[in-house]
């Protein structure tokens, strides 16, 4: 089950800022992780919340470039950037991206 919800302000034609929230359960009728404390894993492998700010750069018509910081809170299943070099994970952890788009 996943749930999303979005707010954006545009300053002008070049400038966008927003924030979103999404939250994912792999399984929708264990919110609490019991699944993986069976297996011996931490329970936070039973969801994960993102919450997220980002800034939009329209350089022009066809060319943007995007700045996000997320939160992030639990696995949601695996283990992607929250993995430690011991194999280890992270409950709550950070992601920066930094993207680009251009259509032609």
């Amino acid at each position: 089950r996943i749930h999303y919800w979005m707010a954006t302000y545009q300053f002008n034609e070049l400038v966008e800022v927003g924030a979103y929230y999404n939250s994912y359960y792999p399984n929708s009728d264990d919110k609490e992780g019991d699944f993986w404390i069976s297996q011996g894993m931490d329970d936070f492998h039973g969801w994960q919340k993102d919450t997220a700010l980002f800034v939009r750069l329209n350089l022009t018509e066809d060319w943007i470039v995007k700045a996000e910081w997320h939160q992030m809170d639990g696995t949601g299943g695996g283990g992607g950037f929250s993995t430690n070099q011991d194999g280890s994970f992270n409950r709550k952890w950070n992601m920066y991206a930094l993207k680009t788009t251009y259509v032609f």
